[in-house]
C-alpha cells in the first residue's frame, strides 16, 4: 500500500466520531436521520462504526451544512466547503433534485409512462435551473425541490 493510501484509511469508529459531529449541526438527530432516509437506530450504528454507511447517505446528511465528502470519508482538510467554489454544490444539488424526483414519481405509482415521466424531470429541471441562474441566485433547497415536484407529479395523475 502506498504512503498515501494508507494516510486516507479510516476507522469505523473514527468514521462515527465524523458523523456525530456532523449529525450536531441538526437540531435533532431524528431530524438528520429524516434526511438521511434512514431509521434513528441506523444514525446510532454509524455513529458507533458498528454499521457502514452507504455513500448516499453520507451525501444526505452533509450537503445541508456544506459539509465535504472527502473529510467525512477521511479527516483531513476542512470540514465544511468553501463558499468561494459552488461548482461541487451544484453537482451534489443536481443529484438531490434527481433522487426527490424518481423517489417521488415511484412512490406516486406513475406506472411505466416514460413520456410523463420526462416531461415531470424537464419541468423539475427548468424550475431547478432557474432558480440557479436568478440574479439573487437562489439555492434550491430539498424540501423546495420535494414540495414542486410533488405539485407536478400530483397534477400529472399521481394519487
Amino acid at each position: 500500500m502506498s504512503e498515501g493510501a494508507a494516510r486516507l484509511e479510516t476507522t469505523p469508529e473514527e468514521l462515527g466520531r465524523r458523523i456525530a459531529m456532523v449529525l450536531d449541526l441538526y437540531p435533532t438527530r431524528l431530524q438528520a436521520a429524516e434526511v438521511a432516509g434512514i431509521s434513528p437506530d441506523q444514525v446510532l450504528q454509524y455513529v458507533k462504526g458498528a454499521a457502514k454507511p452507504a455513500f448516499i447517505t453520507l451525501a444526505r446528511l452533509a450537503h445541508p451544512h456544506r459539509v465535504r465528502l472527502d473529510w467525512l470519508a477521511t479527516g483531513t482538510g476542512p470540514m465544511h466547503h468553501d463558499d468561494s467554489a459552488p461548482a461541487a454544490r451544484d453537482v451534489v444539488d443536481a443529484q438531490v433534485a434527481w433522487n426527490v424526483l424518481y423517489f417521488l414519481a415511484r412512490h406516486l405509482d406513475l406506472g411505466d409512462d416514460p413520456t410523463q415521466f420526462a416531461e415531470v424531470v424537464m419541468r423539475l429541471m427548468r424550475h431547478y435551473q432557474a432558480r440557479r441562474t436568478a440574479p439573487e441566485r437562489m439555492e434550491a433547497t430539498a424540501p423546495e425541490l420535494i414540495d414542486f415536484a410533488l405539485a407536478q407529479l400530483k397534477r400529472r395523475g399521481g394519487r
